[in-house]
């Protein structure tokens, strides 16, 4: 089960890159009227340089995936009621 929990967590690591970055290239303006690629709160925390800002966005992005799928695993558990892994894998994705 940990085996699939990390192949899940991988793949949704790089599925939230992937739709993170695509997300923020749909919706890319700024408010001088420019393109930027990557959140203003971001541009803001890393002091306007923009690669950094896209590095910890897409690095947020695929932790989000990451959490997101490995939590599925929840609901393979025996010992969960349907209930239980529904609820436990909400609150893992609304905490994070």
């Amino acid at each position: 089960m940990l085996k699939k929990t990390v192949k899940n967590a991988v793949i949704g690591f790089l599925i939230g890159m992937v739709t993170g970055n695509v997300i923020a290239i749909l919706t890319g303006t700024s408010d001088t009227g420019g393109v930027t690629f990557a959140s203003q709160n971001l541009l803001d925390i890393s002091g306007g340089n923009g690669v950094v800002a896209m590095l910890l966005q897409t690095l947020f992005s695929g932790l989000y995936g990451a959490v997101c799928f490995a939590g599925m695993s929840l609901y393979e558990a025996e010992r969960l009621s349907l209930a239980a892994a529904t609820a436990l894998h909400c609150a893992l994705i609304v905490l994070l």
